[in-house]
């Protein structure tokens, strides 16, 4: 079943990455932003058909439900067997996450994540920053944490919180994580990886 669903995802995330509309959505959604637009394809009619759909003559296959809950205890038993082996060999996963202090929302979405990471084994460690310490530049500084995070081989992934303060450049602090640690795949390497179905057998 994990592996259908998995499948179904795959071939789902390519349809939507090939759509420049969903592209622009999900980005605006990453960066906490508002859509200029909601995908046609994503827009339900009142029958539950897409408006995509009415506009061009072939069927879609037929929706399957998938209850949320069962396929993320499924995707956790997984990790959970696949870590297990990693610290067999000495090996065990360790995500370092950035936040800029300041925003209970991304607090609390925070705390969620290293919650998820401890328990299905990850070992996780909370990046903080202050936006009022006027000393150095916010964004300079979270680019050379990320920089010294890539050469650390102890971390196996990073993820930077967003939204960030106004004023920085997020482009260019996303961009500093190497793909390899890009745990969100926010930037283009990410994506498409994510896209084209790596990360199904790859360090994602």
């Amino acid at each position: 079943m994990l592996e259908e669903a998995r499948s179904h995802e795959l071939r789902v995330m390519k349809e939507n990455f090939a759509n420049q509309e969903y592209i622009q959505a999900r980005e605006a959604f990453i960066f906490k932003e508002a859509p200029k637009a909601t995908p046609a394809h994503l827009i339900k009619s009142h029958t539950g058909e897409s408006n995509r759909d009415e506009a061009r003559p072939e069927a879609r296959p037929e929706a399957v439900a998938m209850c949320g809950l069962t396929v993320s205890q499924l995707i956790q038993k997984d990790l959970i067997d696949k870590i297990s082996q990693l610290q067999a060999g000495v090996a065990t996963p360790k995500l370092a996450v950035l936040i800029v202090d300041g925003n209970a929302h991304s607090e609390r979405y925070v705390r969620q994540k290293v919650r998820a990471a401890k328990k299905v084994g990850i070992r996780s460690e909370t990046h903080r920053f202050d936006p009022s310490d006027e000393k150095q530049c916010l964004e300079d500084v979270l680019v050379e944490r990320i920089q010294s995070l890539n050469k650390d081989s102890d971390v196996s992934g990073i993820m930077v919180q967003l939204p960030l303060p106004p004023g920085d450049n997020k482009y260019r602090i996303l961009a500093a994580v190497c793909s390899q640690k890009d745990v969100d795949s926010c930037m283009a390497m990410g994506l498409g990886r994510l896209a084209g179905g790596a990360c199904a057998d790859d360090h994602s």
